[in-house]
């Protein structure tokens, strides 16, 4: 066994660019997001996702029927 000094460790992955998505897909995407949670989240990824969600604020609520008040976005 090598000490942990003389191992050879990977080097770390690359991480991925998101900030060319384009303004299109990215509202695609934000439109399809039912939880709030899951807008946020989105909107603090950069300032280009953020100024896609300030562009497409949700639509009113919808009343819940007693039947699909159970139902929830929560993971």
């Amino acid at each position: 066994m090598f000490p942990r000094s003389e191992r050879q460790m990977p080097p770390p992955a690359a991480a991925a660019d998101w900030s060319g998505v384009h303004q299109d897909i990215l509202s695609r995407i934000f439109l399809s997001l039912a939880c709030i949670g899951d807008r946020v989240r989105f909107s603090a990824v950069n300032q280009q996702w953020r100024g896609v969600a300030l562009q497409n604020p949700p639509p009113l609520p919808w009343l819940l029927m007693p039947s699909t008040a159970g139902t929830s976005c929560h993971r």
